[in-house]
């Protein structure tokens, strides 16, 4: 088995490939094994570093409560962006969980892990958002804030 990879590795490495590529054995892996150690193993080289080039900020808990509420994406899912302390996390309708957001400035947010999901809170500052921006790998969409009960 390693002696074919040898070979792909050596074809995708040729001197005019715009391929990268990396060879990796697991330590006592088998064919199967491997397979759970490979994924995480791959993304954390693929993807930038975590927070790469974004930095975060404090923001006030009068400013978290600003951006806090639930907002409805074209396609009718909701954005729900709920506080926890000093914390945001944001949950999407249809997907498992929610995520931390993490304070770029008191109106921007992005995920951790070197993401390319940016959150930007539209409005006036000294009042709560009235729409949310999401970036997604460069595509964005509005959503509108959800009127409260």
């Amino acid at each position: 088995m390693v002696q074919g990879v040898d070979q792909i590795t050596a074809a995708l490495n040729a001197p005019d490939s715009t391929f990268k590529v990396e060879k990796h054995i697991f330590a006592d892996g088998t064919h199967i094994s491997y397979y759970p150690m490979l994924v995480p193993a791959a993304f954390a080289s693929m993807l930038p570093p975590a927070g790469a080039g974004r930095v975060t900020t404090a923001v006030s808990p009068d400013d978290l409560e600003q951006v806090v509420g639930g907002y409805l994406l074209p396609d009718g899912r909701i954005i729900t962006i709920r506080r926890d302390g000093m914390k945001i996390f944001a949950r999407v309708t249809g997907l498992p969980g929610e995520t931390e957001l993490l304070a770029e400035t008191p109106r921007r947010f992005f995920l951790p892990g070197g993401f390319d999901v940016l959150y930007t809170f539209e409005g006036a500052a000294d009042s709560p958002a009235n729409s949310l921006l999401v970036r997604v790998n460069g595509t964005q969409s509005r959503a509108i804030r959800k009127a409260t009960p």
